[in-house]
């Protein structure tokens, strides 16, 4: 993922996002979304991952990285399920 300025799209900004349990067949990152979705005023990243096989066989998942004043906290994330 690379960041964004008023300026364009700043090509050293480069961050890699991965879920913690994601296998190749999820298709993690297939549908992404971004708001303020814990509306503490900082965006946020919610990831699709339609090909996710837990708790059953095609079940899919997002997952939300919450945005800080410094960019993604990538090293946490909530898994939603349906």
């Amino acid at each position: 993922m690379y960041f964004g300025s008023s300026s364009g799209v700043d090509t050293s900004s480069e961050v890699e996002i991965h879920a913690s349990d994601a296998q190749k067949s999820d298709y993690f990152g297939y549908v992404l979304d971004a708001g303020d979705f814990d509306g503490d005023g900082t965006g946020d990243l919610l990831v699709g991952a339609h090909g996710t096989d837990k708790p059953a066989s095609g079940a899919g998942a997002a997952y939300t990285f919450l945005g800080t004043s410094t960019g993604f906290d990538t090293t946490s994330e909530e898994r939603l399920q349906a």
